[in-house]
């Protein structure tokens, strides 16, 4: 198997992975979200974890914007991170959202070594 398509495909699964958990979470928050997921895991197995996959990419895509704010936020001068803090007051993610992005993250970031270690070792 080419380390391409292995990149490709664990990326994928990666992304179905997390739509699916995606799914969950909002089927658990709002009853109109729960009767989709409930219609998509009736679908043929490649159109759910197609929809799940772009459901996860898009969940990919904010989790990264998210780390990138926060990181973009700590690295600046104290001064001007009291000043932005008071002008605009952001919500606070709550402790489970939280909780999951940081599982997310961590699972992201063992993937990715995992991903370099294959890689490495077909070189």
């Amino acid at each position: 198997m080419n380390s391409d398509n292995l990149v490709q495909s664990l990326q994928n699964s990666l992304r179905v992975t997390v739509g699916a958990a995606t799914s969950i979470v909002e089927g658990i928050q709002d009853p109109v979200k729960r009767e989709e997921a409930m219609a998509t895991f009736q679908l043929d197995w490649d159109s759910m974890t197609e929809k799940l996959a772009e459901k996860g990419e898009v969940a990919e895509r904010e989790a990264r914007e998210f780390l990138e704010q926060t990181f973009s936020q700590a690295s600046s001068t104290p001064n001007s991170t009291t000043t932005n803090r008071a002008a605009a007051p952001r919500p606070q993610p709550s402790h489970q959202a939280a909780q999951e992005l940081r599982d997310l993250t961590e699972e992201l970031t063992a993937l990715r070594q995992e991903l370099e270690q294959l890689r490495s070792k077909d070189s």
